[in-house]
């Protein structure tokens, strides 16, 4: 009986489970017993099987995604060095310096695609830890929005600052909060049209540090909003800036490296639309060093000219 019950069960390449008719719910004999044991352990089977073709349809996507991304800037990146050597004689230096420009521009999208592949693995990785230090978040935060003052004015964009004028130091890991505040600046400056506004408030609220980043511009659907931190997902371009080229339209795992940092550090990430225009991401994350005695919390406006 079992033998036969086996090789059905080997014929529907274990998708379909044999069916048994017990006698009743007491078994009389071991025979019986062992029908009902394998019947359960073929529906265990059929469910990791259902389970492993999922995760293997996950990985050919996921590939398929990756190897798509890639060679976008990679053909870019290889048309426009195979221009330069064929043609650079015939160019002149301002042309030269375009190719270049835009040369440089690809790589960094292609590496920035590979770093953010790299991060997420480390971060889906059950056992691995962030590099707790102690330092001064306030410097991250300041140092990180004088990287990107060129593009604000080279777009007219108002960039305000918004942080505490004493010192906030924070036990986390000082790589991954840099990365996350990168990432968060970078979608803001992509879906803020030109004379737009940018704004970052950081407060502290006992042992937590709350983070807002703004912008101006349009507001997202409620599906976005939903779908907006999933591997791979883009928002429809037409809301993005004026100045956001499809080559640094980002390849849609910005925003989840986000979210998997924060979760790393025990915090959460929410994004919702503003009520005159553009969105808000606000962050709640638990890695502010206790204070010895109640501090009052006093803001430093920094705005930066356009």
């Amino acid at each position: 009986m079992c033998l036969c019950l086996c090789c059905r069960f080997k014929q529907s390449q274990f998708t379909q489970t044999p069916q048994i008719k017990a006698k009743n719910r007491v078994f009389p004999d071991e025979v019986d017993r062992l029908e009902s044991i394998f019947s359960e352990l073929a529906v265990l089977a059929v469910e990791r099987m259902k389970q492993l073709d999922q995760k293997d349809q996950l990985r050919r996507d996921l590939i398929s995604q990756i190897c798509h991304d890639i060679r976008t800037p990679l053909t870019s990146l290889n048309g426009n060095l195979e221009t330069l050597i064929d043609s650079r004689k015939l160019m002149d230096e301002k042309q030269i310096q375009q190719f270049l420009d835009i040369s440089a521009e690809q790589g960094r999208v292609i590496v920035k695609l590979v770093d953010d592949l790299y991060l997420l693995s480390r971060l889906d990785d059950v056992d691995y830890k962030p590099r707790i230090e102690s330092f001064c978040i306030n410097e991250l935060i300041h140092d990180t929005v004088k990287k990107y003052d060129i593009h604000f004015r080279v777009n007219n964009l108002s960039m305000t600052l918004m942080t505490p004028n004493h010192q906030v130091p924070v036990n986390a890991d000082i790589g991954m909060i840099q990365q996350l505040f990168d990432n968060l600046l970078e979608n803001a400056f992509k879906f803020t049209p030109c004379d737009g506004e940018i704004a970052i408030v950081l407060k502290k609220q006992g042992s937590n540090l709350c983070v807002f980043f703004e912008n101006s511009g349009a507001t997202l659907a409620a599906y976005d909003l939903n779908h907006l931190f999933d591997k791979f997902y883009q928002v429809k371009s037409k809301v993005r800036g004026k100045h956001t080229s499809g080559a640094s339209a980002g390849s849609g795992l910005g925003l989840t490296v986000c979210k998997r940092i924060v979760e790393s550090h025990g915090g959460s990430i929410v994004v919702e639309n503003r009520v005159e225009n553009g969105v808000r991401f606000v962050l709640n994350l638990p890695i502010c060093e206790l204070p010895a005695r109640d501090e009052k919390i006093f803001l430093k406006n920094k705005k930066i000219p356009a």
